[in-house]
């Protein structure tokens, strides 16, 4: 019993620690949110973006015809699309609302930590995703 509290406390403690480091770190932040979303959605945006290439218009005739000819690739690219939105959006609502505060701060750090598990279920989805698009892509290439 006195062991099973003492693991108790000691998990506590980490947990505590870890949240008030994450909160120091987007209080200081320009941005609101922890190193690790901002690179997070750094690269969903530039995924996101990429996709909106492959999914928009295409520009060329053998664009249109290779899009025709691969149904599954401009799929893959609006469903990369789609789960980069959700991400971003996610993201986006982890992020302190005023960054000097540090209530605010606080508050960010925590919904971080609440929601740390659906966020990396997402990023793994997208990273899915981002390699069947790159498979797609190379076996056009050959």
């Amino acid at each position: 019993m006195a062991l099973s509290l003492a693991a108790n406390i000691v998990q506590f403690v980490d947990f505590s620690c870890r949240l008030f480091s994450s909160a120091t770190a987007i209080h200081r932040s320009a941005s609101g949110a922890s190193q690790n979303i901002q690179d997070v959605n750094s690269l969903t945006e530039a995924l996101r973006q990429w996709c909106d290439k492959i999914s928009s218009s295409p520009g060329t005739s053998s664009q249109l015809k290779v899009l025709r000819a691969h149904p599954s690739l401009l799929d893959l690219a609006r469903k990369c699309h789609l789960t980069a939105t959700e991400l971003l959006s996610a993201t986006e609502s982890l992020k302190s609302k005023r960054p000097g505060s540090k209530w605010r701060s606080f508050k960010a750090a925590l919904a971080t930590a609440w929601n740390e598990e659906r966020i990396k279920s997402m990023v793994e989805r997208l990273d899915a995703h981002r390699r069947q698009l790159a498979l797609e892509i190379a076996l056009l290439q050959r």
